[in-house]
């Protein structure tokens, strides 16, 4: 398999996981869709601004242009702890409402 054709199918894969996410979002926030849309692209942009930050302060360090992969690599999995994190999060805290409901029947 050539690099382009790879590069194809990891476009296809992050598109799809891009629509769903925006999909999500979307149904999540049904009262205020251009509000969940707006605080969405505002969250994107910021992610993207702070990688530039960082990756124009490793730069600036000294530590060459191979540390630009491995700062952009601990962002990405410090992303992946937090989503771990809110979601672990957000079902504990649905978990406990739903015991709360069933002790007041």
């Amino acid at each position: 398999m050539s690099s382009f054709e790879g590069s194809h199918k990891a476009n296809a894969v992050v598109g799809n996981l891009c629509y769903r996410h925006v999909m999500r979002v979307m149904e999540a926030a049904r009262d205020a869709p251009n509000l969940a849309s707006a605080v969405n692209i505002g969250a994107f942009n910021l992610g993207n601004a702070i990688g530039a930050a960082l990756g124009g302060a490793v730069i600036n360090a000294g530590l060459g242009y191979p540390a630009i992969s491995l700062a952009g690599a601990a962002m990405a999995a410090l992303g992946l702890v937090m989503v771990l994190l809110f979601t672990w999060r957000a079902r504990a805290a649905l978990a406990g409402a739903e015991c709360k409901v069933d002790a007041a029947a």
